[in-house]
């Protein structure tokens, strides 16, 4: 089975975080307060999860971190040619003329630019990806 991997800038200071998301029904009684986000990511370095019988609650220590809705991005399972990970919403350059954007449509990935579109499993090799920043 595949596994996820999700990038967002934290509430408290915008920071970069990698990991799993967790998205809770309601945003009000987590996290930073005064701040309506219902999404957090768990960083992979600090998960540390028990589940007690008793309430079926989940016990984390570390690492839970609130981040920004619209900054969270899903990890493409693809790299470009510098060996960066490739997200939802990166521009990449592909054979070093084509801008396209990273969409996720579906829940697969395509590649955009302006009318056309590429599916991942038609991307030419990695060594001609290249992400834009």
């Amino acid at each position: 089975m595949k596994k996820s991997k999700f990038k967002g800038r934290r509430v408290d200071n915008n920071q970069l975080v990698f990991g799993n998301l967790l998205e809770f029904e309601s945003s009000s009684s987590f996290g930073e307060e005064g701040v309506f986000s219902n999404l957090f990511i768990v960083e992979f370095k600090d998960l540390d999860m028990r589940a007690f019988r008793s309430g079926c609650e989940v016990w984390m220590n570390n690492g839970v971190i609130q981040v920004v809705p619209e900054t969270v991005k899903q990890f493409t399972g693809r790299f470009d040619k510098n060996d960066n990970e490739i997200y939802e919403g990166d521009r990449v350059l592909l054979g070093g003329s084509t801008v396209f954007v990273v969409e996720l449509v579906n829940g697969s990935f395509r590649f955009k630019n302006s009318d056309t579109y590429i599916l991942p499993l038609d991307l030419p090799k990695t060594e001609e990806i290249e992400i834009i920043k």
